[in-house]
């Protein structure tokens, strides 16, 4: 049996964005072991298309192609913003869980329109954002007050 060790190549990403899906994954885990794969992968996505956050970097294997594949490079600024949305106790998991229902609202209305090209789609995300905003706000107060 022959292994192929599997390099991916990182040809014109900035040095910042170090992580790729499986590193970053076990970053979050490690920093917070308490978080669910579900709720993780929800905010990676959040994170990755906010467009004030440049935590995330996509790199396309072939430009020319419209089905190209592609591979997310992550700055490891975005395990901060990770810690940002996932209490740890008890008396902050209705925020969390009125976060993750925005998520799965706003998954669903924007649809695959991970670029945010819709004017509309983009509407969405900003009125979707603001209340995420404001609850991981809530949650940070939380943290300062104990």
């Amino acid at each position: 049996v022959m292994f192929k060790d599997r390099n991916i190549i990182q040809d014109g990403v900035p040095d910042n964005f170090i992580f790729t899906y499986n590193k970053l994954k076990e970053k979050v885990k490690e920093e917070i072991p308490h978080i669910q794969n579900n709720y993780f992968e929800k905010l990676k996505k959040y994170l990755r298309i906010r467009p004030e956050n440049k935590f995330a970097l996509k790199r396309i294997h072939n430009p020319r192609s419209s089905k190209s594949q592609c591979t997310y490079f992550y700055d490891p600024k975005i395990i901060d913003e990770f810690k940002k949305y996932c209490p740890s106790n008890s008396t902050s998991q209705t925020l969390k869980q009125q976060i993750e229902t925005r998520l799965n609202e706003l998954f669903k209305d924007i649809k695959g329109d991970d670029n945010l090209q819709n004017p509309e789609t983009r509407i969405k995300f900003e009125k979707c954002s603001k209340e995420i905003d404001s609850f991981v706000n809530q949650l940070n107060d939380l943290k300062i007050n104990k």
